[in-house]
């Protein structure tokens, strides 16, 4: 018989109480062949991967700690003028699910779900298991962070790359500031305009993986949420990324990236040692996953 569960939708980390972070994984990408790919505005990309854990302990007791991961990709040209001829396209894979105890049995299920190229916000939602590559995208638009259709009108300037984001500090990038620490200099293009960097940057934050009292088999069993996911970001020319993911086909992947670069979200709870571990292999349960 299967586990009957609730369904929650993944919505974004908000920190409360103390953050320590763990050493960020990095690298850096200088166009040193713009001349073939007719790309030499572009003059480089940097991205960084960083582990996190939040400390709720004081708000909800003994234990109460979140587990996440924070990517940050940035683009830089040589001018202004220049930035908006590059966007993003994130590839993703794997799942999200739970896992608790029972009569010495681990068992597992699914209650996480998430929104994938909807025509609005307030779409479907399915169960956040992706065993092959797909566009991460909320929305049609394949390019990543592009904004839904009514999200334009609120905007001062319409824009695909409205919710990139820029930094009112020239280095944001590789200061080992936490980018989450730098909100209050960090702006989006749809609203203003970079006056001086010419840098964009986008960052995704896939969830945080956490121990929680859920509902399986209609009881409150205490349960681990795990995450197990694979990311491929690359950097295309804009004119090079269609603008709904409906005229690509059966196509995953958008031809002609000019650079990629790969990452993992692993927050995996091991029962036996009763603690978060973050293993290189993708879960296995990602895979046996079927409606």
């Amino acid at each position: 018989m299967g586990i009957a569960i609730y369904i929650y939708i993944l919505s974004a980390v908000t920190f409360a109480g103390s953050v320590d972070y763990y050493p960020a994984a990095t690298a850096s990408w200088k166009n040193q062949s713009c001349i073939a790919n007719q790309t030499c505005d572009l003059k480089g990309a940097r991205i960084s991967a960083q582990r996190w854990v939040a400390d709720f302990t004081d708000r909800y007791g003994e234990g109460a700690y979140n587990y996440g991961d924070t990517m940050f990709l940035s683009f830089e040209t040589d001018k202004i003028a220049s930035l908006e001829n590059y966007g993003v396209v994130q590839y993703v894979k794997g799942c999200v699910y739970g896992n608790f105890m029972k009569d010495g049995k681990l068992r597992t299920f699914f209650p996480y779900a998430r929104q994938v190229h909807n025509e609005s916000p307030g779409g479907p939602a399915r169960v956040w298991v992706q065993k092959e590559w797909i566009i991460d995208s909320d929305d049609k638009d394949p390019m990543y962070n592009s904004p839904f259709p009514e999200d334009y009108e609120r905007m001062t300037r319409v824009s695909r790359h409205g919710f990139y984001r820029w930094n009112m500090i020239e280095n944001f990038d590789s200061n080992g500031i936490p980018i989450s620490k730098q909100s209050e200099t960090e702006r989006l293009l749809g609203f203003t305009y970079p006056p001086l960097h010419p840098k964009l940057y986008v960052v995704d934050r896939p969830g945080s993986a956490f121990l929680d009292m859920m509902y399986a088999d209609n009881e409150r069993v205490l349960s681990a949420k795990n995450i197990s996911l694979d990311f491929k970001i690359c950097i295309y020319k804009t004119e090079d990324i269609p603008t709904s993911v409906d005229a690509m086909g059966d196509q995953v992947f958008v031809d002609n990236p000019i650079t990629c670069f790969d990452w993992k979200s692993r927050e995996v709870y091991n029962w036996a040692t009763k603690k978060y571990e973050t293993p290189q292999e993708m879960s296995e349960e990602c895979f046996k996953y079927s409606p």
